[in-house]
């Protein structure tokens, strides 16, 4: 029997804080999420240069304005990915499901009869004969 034990560390997402050489990464430690949404970020910017043929700058300024924010963003949602998804829809279901959200107890459906399909009768259970 192999008796295996979670440690703290497992708990939390892995960072990568330094270069090969030592010196630490700028404004880091960074979560490989968070690298993600660099690279892709750069390779929708570089995409975006060649296809639409835009100015270098602007577009380069506008990307760092998405990327940057992104990659913050990235970095508060949890490490697991139920967690995850389940914050990003708390978070997005005031945007898209536009109704009250409801703060007390949920109430049952009203009761059905049962219908000749699930007995095999012709008319309701509970109907005079």
């Amino acid at each position: 029997m192999d008796v295996v034990v979670y440690t703290m560390a497992r708990k939390f997402p892995r960072l990568i804080g330094k270069f090969p050489n030592g010196q630490p990464i700028p404004f880091g430690p960074y979560t490989f999420v968070q690298i993600g949404v660099l690279i892709g970020g750069l390779l929708t910017t570089f995409a975006v240069l060649q296809i639409f043929d835009t100015p270098k700058l602007p577009t380069a300024v506008i990307a760092a304005f998405l990327i940057v924010p992104a990659m913050a963003a990235t970095r508060r949602i949890g490490f697991s990915m139920a967690r995850t998804s389940s914050r990003l829809l708390w978070v997005s279901r005031p945007w898209i499901h536009r109704t009250p959200i409801p703060t007390g107890p949920r109430t049952p459906p009203p009761p059905t009869s049962p219908t000749a399909a699930a007995t095999g009768r012709t008319r309701k259970i509970f109907e005079a004969t």
